[in-house]
């Protein structure tokens, strides 16, 4: 699947350098994300055991997430010839997220077919 959409977006950009160039800003912004929902997830649920705890919390992910803002902020700049094409991607990328959140939550809204009320 991410080989069809790889190839989608080189064809519909014109060429790998172009796709490229148009969703870097894209890449890094879940790249940020993930990094700063570490963080959130750890204040918000802190009694959860972790299978995994990160090396340098909460310092390497506040690194991380200064970098990939650096970047954002680097793939944007550097594409500002194009920024009608990149704003774009990201606006479908933010659409696509949004169609995501809202189709997750409506599944969690409606109650399970199978179950039965108390017996």
């Amino acid at each position: 699947m991410q080989g069809v959409i790889a190839l989608a977006l080189i064809l519909a950009f014109g060429g790998y350098i172009d796709a490229i160039l148009y969703t870097a800003a894209a890449v890094y912004a879940f790249y940020l994300a993930t990094s700063l929902s570490v963080i959130v997830l750890r204040f918000k649920e802190p009694n959860v055991e972790r299978p995994y705890r990160v090396t340098g919390y909460p310092v390497t992910p506040l690194i991380f997430s200064g970098v990939c803002g650096v970047l954002i902020y680097s793939s944007l700049n550097y594409a500002r010839a194009f920024k009608p094409k990149s704003l774009v991607v990201l606006g479908v990328m933010l659409a696509a997220g949004i169609a995501v959140y809202l189709l997750t939550n409506i599944r969690k809204a409606q109650p399970a077919a199978n179950s039965q009320g108390p017996a």
